[in-house]
């Protein structure tokens, strides 16, 4: 698939999927996508050197990554790969077969490599490359989003309201200070029951699951600020939570994921 379709894809995607866990990614392969971008001074003289030291780095990095479920790898000053497995305890093959299989596509497949930068997600891990491990301003406030509804969910068929996504928003922001205190894992979760939907087509609650998670070899104020961005990304969707649904919010340096499991009894036919 080119490589714009596949951003599209990113942007606004809506598929069945299995019912995944309450705080690790499924990676049951829901969905996957990649860019690629460079800068206009990048020239074909950079890519043979600087291809070889990325396509070394990528074969290391899921078996580097594993054990922890981060690495963060530089081939001197000319390349930098780093991976991460999504969820507080990955198990160590899942998130080895995850980070294998996203660092091939994004190689074989995209043809990432003959860039300057590239990144690629899935449901349950992220791989990045660069030629410096600086954030650019791009990836800087680049994010994805994306809407996963659960294997069994009925198609939906109103919009929950703004009161709602507002909901979803501050519990998201909630999350940023505590993720960019969390020490080595820069994680930070949450359970908030009881949260009312006030969609158009009955009323109902939902139990939302957040989860923020950074890349490790961020700041602080580096993870605070992207939480921060991404929790403003939700208000900007459709989130349709009608029989339950997983929405992400891709960055590249961490990601927010929410699961939201609907309680909801709805009125057909009275009179």
């Amino acid at each position: 698939m080119a490589i714009a379709a596949l951003e599209r894809l990113l942007l606004t995607l809506v598929l069945l999927a299995a019912a995944v866990g309450r705080h690790a990614a499924s990676g049951d392969g829901s969905f996957y996508g990649a860019k690629c971008t460079q800068a206009s001074t990048w020239s074909p003289a950079n890519n043979t050197k600087f291809r070889a030291n990325v396509l070394a780095l990528l074969g290391r990095l899921p078996s580097a990554a594993a054990p922890s479920g981060f690495a963060s790898l530089r081939s001197g000053s000319a390349a930098f790969a780093r991976g991460i497995c999504f969820g507080d305890q990955p198990p160590t093959q899942s998130c080895l077969d995850c980070l294998s299989a996203v660092a091939k596509k994004l190689t074989d497949e995209d043809g990432c490599d003959a860039s300057q930068r590239g990144a690629a997600w899935s449901d349950g891990c992220f791989v990045h490359f660069a030629d410096t491990n600086a954030t650019s301003p791009y990836e800087e406030t680049s994010r994805y989003r994306i809407q996963v509804v659960q294997t069994g969910a009925a198609a939906a068929s109103s919009k929950n309201s703004a009161a709602f996504d507002a909901t979803l928003v501050a519990l998201a922001e909630r999350l940023a200070p505590r993720a960019a205190n969390a020490s080595r894992l820069l994680l930070a979760t949450s359970t908030t029951e009881g949260v009312p939907l006030a969609s158009g087509g009955g009323s109902g609650t939902t139990t939302v699951r957040a989860m923020a998670q950074c890349m490790r070899d961020r700041s602080p104020a580096d993870c605070a600020r992207c939480v921060q961005r991404s929790a403003r990304e939700l208000g900007k969707c459709c989130w349709d939570v009608t029989g339950g649904v997983t929405a992400y919010v891709l960055g590249y340096n961490g990601h927010l994921r929410l699961d939201m499991e609907v309680f909801q009894s709805r009125l057909i036919g009275l009179k």
